[in-house]
């Protein structure tokens, strides 16, 4: 009886496949194909967006430090000097003459690359038929930071910032190639020329190159406004729409800024134009209540 069960295929053992799994489960469906890429691009979409989300903030977090270093070494040759570095017309033999950036390599332990920041995207750009900007290395020369230029003109000093160092802005972050005008911002330059293409030194407010620098009038009390209507500074613009006459942040809240006290702050893409140039004005005398 055992073997007629066996052979006759009656026995629980002699059902087929399909019957064994039952009507409609012989594969799997669109439906179910489509969920589970659904599913998967879900993901994939969610990690990249945290991972470029923890890179930009990195790359922050690094051009912070550097904006630090940097004010450390402008402190540290005060200490010695007792003043700060300057802008100069033509070259002398001090390197006191040097330009700011480059005066203060002695105490960056030559460290270079500490001037160029990780979120800047000019250092990866050429412009389609204009093979200017040849530098081999741009840690040998580029600064994707600016200092202002109204504070290290002529021989100032720390004390003569009337306004209050922590109210001043000594720093801000730039794009260190500006595809419009064809310009590279050196740490070496002093005064090159003012028209399109060459080097400039790493400065903003700066007069000779035609930047917009803050306007003050006095009436009942300082009030400070920049020269080109509604103008602070650019917010992550096209390289090719980057206006070399402002400073450009890379960074989408607002631009990193280097206070003449040492601190670094975030400025807010949204200060208003007169708050913005009077924290760059050192003794403009204006009451910046939106600083």
């Amino acid at each position: 009886m055992r073997r007629s069960c066996l052979v006759g295929g009656r026995g629980p053992h002699s059902k087929s496949f399909a019957q064994r799994i039952g009507p409609g489960r012989q594969g799997v469906t669109l439906i179910e194909v489509v969920v589970v890429i659904a599913i998967i691009t879900l993901v994939l979409g969610l990690s990249l967006a945290a991972i470029l989300r923890a890179r930009m903030e990195g790359d922050r977090l690094k051009s912070m430090n550097n904006l630090r270093q940097i004010n450390l070494a402008f402190h540290s040759y005060s200490s010695v000097h007792g003043d700060l570095p300057s802008i100069v017309d033509v070259m002398l033999p001090d390197y006191r003459d040097h330009p700011p950036f480059f005066a203060i390599l002695p105490f960056l332990d030559h460290n270079r690359k500490i001037f160029i920041s990780p979120a800047d995207p000019s250092l990866t750009f050429m412009h389609p038929g204009k093979p200017f900007y040849p530098a081999p290395d741009p840690h040998d020369a580029y600064a994707s930071y600016a200092y202002n230029a109204l504070v290290f003109t002529g021989h100032a000093r720390l004390d003569t910032i009337s306004d209050g160092m922590s109210n001043t802005i000594g720093l801000g972050e730039r794009y260190a190639r500006c595809a419009e005008r064809e310009w590279v911002v050196s740490i070496f330059s002093l005064q090159q020329s003012s028209g399109d293409g060459g080097s400039r030194r790493p400065s903003f407010a700066d007069r000779y190159y035609g930047d917009v620098v803050p306007i003050t009038t006095f009436a009942s009390m300082p009030t400070t406004v920049p020269s080109v209507t509604g103008a602070t500074f650019q917010t992550r613009p096209a390289l090719l729409e980057s206006d070399a006459t402002v400073l450009q942040a890379p960074h989408p809240g607002g631009m990193l800024a280097g206070m003449m006290d040492g601190s670094v702050r975030t400025i807010s893409r949204r200060i208003s134009p007169s708050a913005f140039w009077s924290a760059v004005t050192p003794r403009g005398g204006e009451v910046n209540s939106d600083f």
